[in-house]
């Protein structure tokens, strides 16, 4: 019922950062996890993003444990990751966004060996999971975002939905 919008400020590298209070979701063994957002940006060459989960720091673009999708600074290539102690497992270009034009990322961890990736409810990709799954107690994970812009002028981020679903 209603789309949230992050604006940026006028100025190169100005945004902002969300993190979900409590950090409730858990990558475990033998229990399925999955995640979906669906958003849009209106440049999408000069920013950075980072939608997914992690642990809460106080530097979102940063990750040290997480399994998220970015979007860097100069392209509009959206790269999907899964970070456990700062060993980092990546999916490059799994998506080339385009400008103001909505797109459903989401992966899905079969709570064994693979976390496959999705665009627009197409799999894209997988990842081994045992390197690069963050688990135990340490790497407990919230929902998080950051945007941030990548040149002078306002950028927007518009956020349809964040779905995670877990077996417990």
């Amino acid at each position: 019922n209603g789309v949230l919008e992050l604006a940026t400020g006028a100025t190169d590298n100005d945004g902002s950062g969300y993190h979900q209070k409590i950090e409730a979701f858990w990558p475990v063994i033998g229990k399925g996890m999955e995640f979906e957002a669906r958003f849009k940006i209106a440049d999408v060459t000069e920013c950075d993003l980072i939608i997914g989960l992690q642990i809460t720091d106080t530097t979102p673009l940063a990750v040290a444990s997480g399994i998220y999708f970015a979007k860097d600074d100069g392209d509009a290539l959206l790269d999907f990751h899964s970070v456990k102690g700062s060993v980092d497992g990546s999916i490059a270009g799994v998506a080339t966004l385009v400008n103001d034009t909505w797109i459903k990322a989401g992966f899905y961890y079969d709570g064994g060996t693979t976390i496959d990736v999705y665009i627009n409810d197409v799999r894209v990709g997988s990842l081994l999971a045992a390197t690069y799954l963050p688990t135990g107690a340490a790497e407990q994970l919230c929902i998080s975002l950051a945007f941030v812009s990548g040149s002078a002028g306002a950028k927007t981020l518009s956020v349809d939905y964040i779905r995670v679903c877990q077996e417990r």
